[in-house]
């Protein structure tokens, strides 16, 4: 630096002087909270199932997490969010969680490591637990190719005119090539896809849900993404699918309705 900081300057002042160091140090902030989420994940965990008899988890929060259930994320935003990376294994018991909850998080990953998560799901189910999966339906973007409704017109619109300020046309092409490549995603499913992903994990009882909706009271309200986006476009472009591990169904060599209290998954 050419210039001599003075004394009281704040730290937003210098990325503003040097905006170059600004990528720098929201890395190495981002590193710092990994760090710390990470010493302290156990701990959480092991809190968190010693005092609620309903566990409910909640994978890929980011910054919306919910009261009553263990909120975790990859980039955890609080001190009492508990690092987790949803490609590896998850650092819970077998069969310790009634409820699981992940928003927009699953395209994220990449298809072999998606269905490595759903296994993951199911096996920290408890027997009749529940998952719930709100996340990009590719079925209403390549719908756009054939017919829009007014909805899926507005939807075009929108996303044009935020990510494509510059480009003088719309067209589906920028839609659906702006979902599958931007935002870190890796793998958009579809309806059909989905289902299939979570029956090959073990999970049955496939149903789709509007979003906010659910037949159990708790997996109500739960989809914080239209805070992003809005109301409408959230209601375009996202699906909720839910799914059980049925009743009876334990780990081999665990009789039905035992849950051990052992390490976590590693």
């Amino acid at each position: 630096m050419d210039q001599v900081i003075d004394q009281g300057v704040t730290l937003k002042d210098i990325i503003k002087r040097y905006p170059m160091l600004h990528a720098p140090l929201a890395n190495a902030a981002r590193a710092l909270r990994r760090w710390r989420a990470k010493s302290r994940g156990a701990g959480l965990v092991a809190a968190y199932l010693a005092v609620h008899p309903t566990r409910r988890i909640n994978i890929g929060c980011g910054g919306y997490g919910h009261d009553g259930w263990l909120n975790c994320d990859r980039d955890p935003l609080h001190d009492d969010y508990v690092y987790l990376d949803a490609s590896r294994p998850l650092p819970f018991p077998d069969s310790c969680a009634d409820m699981i909850f992940t928003e927009h998080m699953i395209e994220h990953l990449e298809l072999g490591d998606a269905q490595r998560f759903l296994a993951e799901c199911a096996r920290i189910l408890k027997p009749g637990g529940t998952i719930r999966v709100a996340t990009p339906d590719l079925d209403r973007f390549l719908g756009l190719f054939k017919a829009k409704d007014p909805l899926g017109q507005a939807y075009e619109t929108w996303l044009s005119d935020s990510y494509f300020p510059e480009i003088p046309y719309r067209s589906e092409a920028m839609v659906l090539n702006n979902m599958l490549s931007n935002f870190g995603h890796r793998f958009v499913f579809d309806e059909h896809t989905l289902r299939l992903a979570l029956e090959a994990a073990g999970l049955t009882a496939v149903r789709r849900c509007p979003v906010g909706k659910s037949d159990h009271p708790d997996l109500r309200g739960l989809e914080r993404h239209a805070l992003s986006i809005g109301d409408d476009m959230n209601e375009f472009e996202t699906m909720v699918v839910e799914a059980g591990k049925p009743a009876g169904v334990v780990e081999a060599g665990k009789p039905a309705g035992v849950v051990e209290a052992g390490k976590p998954g590693s």
